[in-house]
C-alpha cells in the first residue's frame, strides 16, 4: 500500500505472496524470494503439503520462522503457509482461522505501531463441487475478514490486509460479467468487500 501510494522507498512492512504450485521441490525458490526481496511476511499459496510426504525442517527458510493453517494439525495438509522474518513483531491469530479454510491470520508491526492483521489464504478451485458447497466455503472465509476489522472490539476498525490466491478472475472486470462461470462467488465477494470498506 504504502509502494502504490507514493512511497518507493518502501520504509513499510514488507508483506508478499506468490503462488508456487507446490512448495517441496521449490523451496530454493521461495528462499531466492526471500534473500532478494526480504520480506518481513512472505505467504506462498498452492504449496500441496502433507505431513506424511514431508518433514517441515526441509521447508525451513534462514531468519524466518513458518506458521501452517490449522488444517496442518487436524488434517495433515497444507495449502497456504506463511513465512514471517524472526525480526519482526507478530502473533499468529488462531481466533479468525478456521481448519477447514486454507488461511492464515497474523497480527504484527513495528514496535511502537499500530498492528495491522495480515491474512494469507488460496480458495480452493472447487469446480467440480457444487455451487452451492463453494459458496459456503468461501462464506466462511469472508466471514474472517469481517471478524478481524472488529477483532478485541477496537474502537475503530482493524488495519486488514488479505492476500492470496482466489481463483477469480479479475482481470478487466472478467469476474462479474454475467457470463462468468463463478460470478455467484464474484458477487459474495464485492459484496463483503462493499459491507467491510475493503478495496
Amino acid at each position: 500500500a504504502r509502494y502504490l501510494h507514493g512511497n518507493r522507498k518502501q520504509k513499510g512492512v514488507h508483506n508478499l505472496h506468490v503462488n508456487i504450485r507446490s512448495l517441496k521441490y521449490k523451496v530454493f525458490e521461495v528462499k531466492n524470494v526471500a534473500k532478494e526481496f526480504s520480506p518481513h511476511i512472505l505467504g506462498v499459496s498452492e504449496c500441496e503439503l502433507k505431513k506424511e510426504t514431508i518433514d517441515e525442517k526441509n521447508l525451513k527458510v534462514p531468519g524466518y520462522d513458518i506458521l501452517f493453517p490449522k488444517s496442518w494439525k487436524t488434517h495433515g495438509f497444507a495449502r497456504v503457509i506463511v513465512y514471517v522474518k524472526k525480526t519482526f513483531s507478530y502473533e499468529q491469530v488462531f481466533d479468525l482461522e478456521d481448519d477447514l479454510v486454507q488461511s492464515i491470520w497474523l497480527r504484527g508491526g513495528f514496535k511502537n505501531s499500530k498492528k495491522v492483521y495480515y491474512c494469507h489464504a488460496y480458495r480452493e478451485h472447487l469446480s467440480t463441487r457444487p455451487v452451492g458447497e463453494q459458496q459456503d466455503y468461501l462464506r466462511k472465509f469472508l466471514s474472517q475478514w469481517e471478524a478481524a476489522a472488529e477483532y478485541n472490539f477496537p474502537t475503530e476498525p482493524n488495519e486488514v490486509h488479505v492476500s492470496g490466491d482466489m481463483n477469480l478472475d479479475t482481470y478487466k472486470g472478467r469476474w462479474l460479467q454475467n457470463d462468468y462461470r463463478n460470478l455467484s462467488l464474484s458477487i459474495l465477494v464485492q459484496n463483503a468487500c462493499n459491507s467491510n470498506n475493503f478495496s
